[in-house]
């Protein structure tokens, strides 16, 4: 029983193998001096227990020699996971602020994008605006300007017929050249440039001619002549040239202020092309 005990004890803590080793000596001893007398058994039986003790020896420093490795293996792949579980942390603060940095980016850009979209579209709209506004001034400015030039020549035509009259020495139209006169006055009266006064001149230059033509008689000679001589072929041809000037003035004047339109729409058209075509491109990069 002794001996099992002995033999049985576990060999994996220090201090059970001292305490075993020193129980084997103590019965050795005892063994020793009860069997004397019976040399050979006794000795077999310490040498035994020598064998023995020599054996659970070596065992337990092996085993110890197995959990001392097995318990620095244990600190140090301790210390690896304590490592590891620092740059986990680590690199998940740092995923973190990535993600937290892209949600940023992704909200400006967004808003970013809204913005330009918006631009563009209102940038779009104006252009297209401006065009419309800017074709409906030129297709005006063409009207107007044709019937300026007509206004234009009639007064010439006007003009080179009564100095073609006044050369022959009359004083009063023929029927011809009153006929042709009588159908240009006629378009000029209605043109922008004859006023109230100049106006109330004609027409009544026209009931003069047209009176001629009524009755070519001598007293209606008489009548138109003297009707000729208070308002004058000079007073008349003044009237004529006055609205001339004024016709090619104001043809100039509208000639000018339409280059003018042209040349700020086409600065405009330009601004507007051009920070269009920055803004889709930066649209496009955002996306």
């Amino acid at each position: 029983f002794w001996l099992k005990s002995v033999i049985g004890a576990p060999a994996g803590e220090p201090e059970f193998r001292e305490e075993r080793t020193a129980t084997m000596r103590s019965c050795a001893f005892v063994a020793f001096v009860a069997g004397a007398s019976a040399a050979s058994p006794v000795a077999k039986v310490v040498q035994l227990l020598s064998s023995l003790e020599a054996k659970v020896t070596a065992e337990g420093e092996k085993e110890q020699q197995q959990y001392e490795k097995f318990v620095q293996w244990c600190e140090d792949n301790a210390k690896e996971k304590q490592h590891e579980l620092k740059n986990s942390a680590e690199h998940k603060e740092g995923l973190e602020a990535t993600i937290e940095k892209a949600e940023a980016d992704i909200s400006s850009t967004e808003s970013a994008i809204a913005d330009l979209s918006a631009s563009i579209s209102q940038n779009e709209g104006d252009l297209e605006k401006a065009s419309a506004v800017r074709k409906a001034e030129h297709k005006d400015f063409l009207e107007r300007d044709a019937e300026m030039a007509d206004t234009i020549d009639t007064l010439e035509r006007a003009m080179q017929t009564i100095k073609k009259e006044m050369t022959k020495g009359l004083m009063q139209l023929s029927a011809s050249a009153a006929h042709t006169m009588t159908d240009a006055l006629s378009k000029v009266l209605d043109a922008p440039v004859v006023s109230g006064n100049d106006k109330a001149k004609l027409e009544a230059f026209l009931q003069a001619q047209e009176a001629a033509k009524e009755d070519e008689g001598f007293a209606a000679a008489q009548a138109v002549q003297s009707s000729t001589q208070s308002s004058g072929f000079d007073a008349i041809m003044e009237t004529f040239q006055d609205l001339l000037d004024k016709a090619e003035s104001q043809r100039s004047q509208q000639t000018k202020e339409e280059t003018e339109a042209q040349f700020n729409f086409e600065m405009l058209k330009q601004s507007l092309t051009d920070e269009l075509k920055t803004e889709n491109k930066e649209l496009s990069s955002a996306r």
